[in-house]
């Protein structure tokens, strides 16, 4: 996805909100409390909450390490794998 935008940005010569440093740079405490939001709504099925809190996320800049498991994240719930996305979030909620 992050190619795709940034192959795109060079032929239109715009960057996208995307890949831009410009985004704010999320608190740990404000992507502890996504992640657990998602999770509770994993568990509920809500995938309109999870849709919108990913949707947040994008907006932030997030840590590095987190950059990949948000990939993740967002490829577990197009395949609707809730089981593996609970897995993820709960692993990651602890690291963070």
């Amino acid at each position: 996805y992050r190619n795709l935008c940034e192959r795109l940005s060079e032929i239109f010569g715009e960057q996208t909100a995307h890949t831009s440093d410009e985004r704010p740079e999320i608190e740990p405490e404000m992507l502890k409390e996504a992640f657990m939001t998602m999770k509770e709504a994993v568990d509920s099925f809500d995938q309109d909450l999870i849709e919108s809190v990913m949707s947040q996320l994008e907006e932030y800049k997030l840590p590095e390490d987190f950059t990949d498991v948000f990939d993740r994240i967002k490829l577990l719930f197009a395949e609707v794998a809730m089981d593996d996305l609970a897995k993820i979030l709960d692993e990651w909620i602890g690291k963070i």
